[in-house]
């Protein structure tokens, strides 16, 4: 072999000898990259297995407050149903309605609905169900309350826009817009519209976010502009309290660092919120008699909070896969479970059974479960 020949063949096995030394080095070291915010978000890992409970489509379900029953709507029946969780049965719960309703608020105790819907006159007046009414125009906007016990219909304002009920479905809150005539407030009524009065004027982000804190007050978002015409996107947000018999209101968060927020049962002196903390999105508490932030160490692009067994739950969905985080509040100690096989899932249709410790969702607008105990929350 000639000199020549020598080199070149050395270059070759010491580049041969290179190229197994790095792939070796960054195969391991790859091993070592975090690749999400596992480790600071959890404490411990579980997996968990997602039960699929019926084979029918449920649409705007609900928990019943003993949590034996879901409520729901099927759009191939138009009818109210209620689901026994132990035998699988279904009952239907109203007449064929003739509706495609767009969305339902249930009052807590799963005897009332308000929907939303388009008013189609043809098919109303053709089948003369409980929401016929000759003052409604074709494609009105049509909100109404149903009485699924005495199976009676009350017409509501078209103009509302959001709704929650009172902890004992006595009363409801919305917020009202009528920007031709310039109103905009916040309004408390009996569930079928009587009896309302207003709480508070408001520059409000229509869709945002109003609820009771309590029976004696209710939270809810307004913009920091009056003007609407002067309302912008990057305009900030205000979270605000108001107390229901004196319509005394108070700032309690700037919504530009308050995304979401939730208040614990029978506590309504603390919120849990998620905020924008260094470019990401942070949980924290605040307490609202003493004003001061609590910071939960927690990061993570969220979707659902709510409280659990006496605990912070929060859900993060993506195509992937679905992780269930759990914060002790007292402790700070964190839980992070996983669903055994990734679903599309409607983030609008969780429900939480707070007695049984069990999560409820919709995947394809079938129903499933999680069931969560103590030793892996």
């Amino acid at each position: 072999m000639s000199k020549k020949n020598k080199i070149l063949l050395a270059i070759i096995i010491g580049s041969f000898a290179i190229a197994i030394i790095l792939v070796y080095f960054f195969s391991n070291n790859k091993k070592n990259i975090p690749t999400d915010n596992t480790d600071q978000n959890s404490d411990k890992q579980s997996t968990l297995s997602v039960e699929k409970i019926a084979d029918q489509i449920m649409l705007f379900p609900a928990i019943s407050p003993d949590g034996e029953k879901l409520f729901y709507f099927s759009d191939a029946n138009s009818q109210f149903f209620s689901f026994n969780l132990k035998t699988k049965e279904s009952i239907a719960l109203s007449e064929r309605l003739e509706i495609l309703p767009e969305q339902i608020w249930w009052s807590p105790q799963r005897d009332k609905v308000i929907v939303r819907f388009t008013y189609n006159k043809a098919v109303a007046e053709k089948f003369e169900g409980p929401f016929a009414d000759l003052n409604m125009a074709d494609n009105d906007n049509a909100v109404w309350l149903y009485d699924l016990l005495n199976k009676k219909a009350s017409r509501l304002s078209s103009n509302i826009e959001n709704i929650a009920w009172s902890p004992d479905g006595s009363k409801i809150i919305y917020h009202y817009v009528d920007f031709e005539n310039n109103f905009d407030n916040i309004a408390i009524a009996n569930p079928d519209g009587s009896s309302w009065r207003k709480l508070a004027d408001v520059s409000y982000p229509l869709g945002a976010k109003l609820g009771f804190i309590s029976s004696e007050k209710v939270f809810y978002y307004q913009y920091t502009g009056s003007e609407k015409e002067e309302i912008a996107p990057t305009q900030k947000t205000e979270i605000m309290i108001a107390d229901i018999e004196t319509n005394k209101t108070e700032k309690i968060l700037d919504a530009e660092s308050a995304t979401g927020i939730v208040f614990p049962n029978n506590n309504n002196s603390l919120a849990i919120y998620e905020r924008i903390k260094d470019d990401s999105f942070s949980l924290g508490i605040f307490d609202l008699e003493k004003k001061e932030v609590k910071d939960l160490d927690f990061y993570a692009d969220l979707d659902r909070i709510t409280i659990l067994n006496s605990k912070l739950i929060a859900i993060s969905i993506d195509n992937e896969k679905n992780i269930i985080h759990s914060i002790d509040l007292k402790t700070g100690a964190k839980n992070q479970i996983m669903t055994n096989k990734p679903l599309p899932l409607s983030v609008d249709d969780w429900l939480f059974d707070q007695e049984q410790g069990i999560v409820y969702f919709t995947s394809g607008y079938y129903p499933y479960r999680i069931n969560l105990t103590k030793d892996n929350l």
